[in-house]
């Protein structure tokens, strides 16, 4: 990761998670609810507290069940 602050889109992208938009980023701190992240939103993953991002597909009703991914960093 060159940029200590990547774009959503480049958390994806480092998951293998291609096409980008077709997958929700999810950020997770510890004692909160999962807090999306935007495709464009700038993230430290450095930064205290967080344990770990998690991708969903965003389309789950076509009835094919793609697996989520959970990242920790």
């Amino acid at each position: 990761m060159h940029d200590p602050k990547p774009r959503g889109r480049e958390i994806l992208t480092l998951a293998g998670l291609l096409p980008a938009e077709d997958y929700t980023l999810r950020e997770g701190l510890p004692g909160e609810r999962p807090r999306k992240i935007d495709l464009d939103e700038k993230v430290d993953p450095w930064r205290p507290g967080v344990e770990k991002f998690k991708a969903l597909p965003r389309d789950q009703t076509k009835g094919k069940r793609r697996p989520s991914v959970s990242t920790r960093m």
